[in-house]
């Protein structure tokens, strides 16, 4: 594999076996404003989520969002849980309660690439980074030549690569904790020039656009 100038490959271990499935609502996200406010519509939508039980072998986490970059296509979601099911465990059909929406996406994935431990603490910042792509084998490629450069310059020391059952919208999401709060990991990003020579660069060739949620 080769990486970006000056960056080292992170260590790649063993994916996980286990089964995700991504959900997300839109539902109380701001109109314009890349900042999500708090929200008592929100608060209420994930205290339901968070009642919801679990089936054997299976864990779920609820997010927040806290930022929606405004691009176009990014996907406007303010509330994301993730389910994990592990060995024998199996997904439930999704998500239901008293007056619990539809979310608005729903991929089922497993993990493609996988360096540290992305649940080691959940205190702190998530990004769900969805990728578009002309294939899988393409974003797979492209994001391994630029993961060393978020492991080297960005501090990240972690990534769970999931890579979406079809069909979906998105080739492959990167669910990463990142190493400092949301607006901060952002402008970080964008101020460095080799961010731009070096990563977007390599993205823009693969044909692939990133679609970043901060929660």
């Amino acid at each position: 594999m080769t990486g970006t100038p000056g960056s080292r490959a992170p260590d790649f271990v063993e994916p996980t076996a286990d089964v995700f499935r991504y959900s997300g609502w839109a539902v109380d996200p701001p109109s314009m404003l890349p900042l999500v406010r708090p929200s008592a519509r929100r608060e209420a939508h994930v205290a339901r989520l968070r009642a919801v039980e679990n089936g054997p072998g299976v864990s779920a986490t609820t997010f927040e969002t806290v930022l929606i970059p405004p691009l176009r296509g990014v996907p406007r979601l303010d509330v994301v849980r993730l389910e994990r099911s592990s060995g024998a465990g199996s997904l439930p059909t999704g998500p239901s309660g008293p007056d619990l929406p539809e979310p608005g996406l729903v991929l089922t994935a497993t993990v493609a690439r996988q360096f540290g431990d992305t649940e080691r603490t959940w205190d702190a910042t998530f990004l769900f980074n969805h990728f578009t792509a002309p294939s899988a084998d393409v974003a797979l490629g492209a994001w391994e030549r630029v993961a060393g450069w978020y492991a080297s310059t960005m501090g990240v020391d972690n990534s769970t690569l999931l890579l979406p059952h079809a069909p979906s919208p998105f080739a492959i999401v990167n669910y990463v904790r990142i190493p400092t709060g949301a607006a901060r990991f952002l402008v970080t990003q964008i101020v460095r020039p080799s961010f731009h020579r070096d990563v977007r660069r390599v993205l823009d060739r693969a044909g692939m656009r990133y679609l970043p949620i901060l929660a």
